[in-house]
């Protein structure tokens, strides 16, 4: 685990995050890889969603596609989330600093 952190740093330190930056966003990159949360099935997340009062949960109500195929699709939701941390690391490295 060490060599691998030792590389994922250097990496992130040539590409222009400062040690401290890069250890942090390291971290995030591995904690993101390493909790994924378990799939559903798509039809019994579907069901459930179905199931609930939409006045109660409008929002869920209204992106319950979605979010259905989203609970159900474990690689497309962490190739999602992953490029989703890696445009903010990006869009961090690129920001002028303080």
């Amino acid at each position: 685990m060490l060599e691998l952190s030792e590389t994922g740093v250097a990496i992130l330190t040539r590409a222009g995050f400062t040690p401290d930056e890069a250890a942090r966003a390291w971290h995030l990159i591995l904690a993101f890889a390493c909790s994924r949360p378990p799939a559903s099935p798509k039809r019994a997340a579907r069901s459930a969603l179905a199931g609930l009062p939409e006045d109660d949960f409008p929002a869920l109500a209204a992106a319950s596609d979605a979010y259905a195929e989203a609970l159900g699709d474990d690689a497309r939701a962490f190739q999602y989330g992953l490029e989703t941390v890696l445009d903010g690391l990006e869009q961090r490295l690129a920001a002028p600093t303080a």
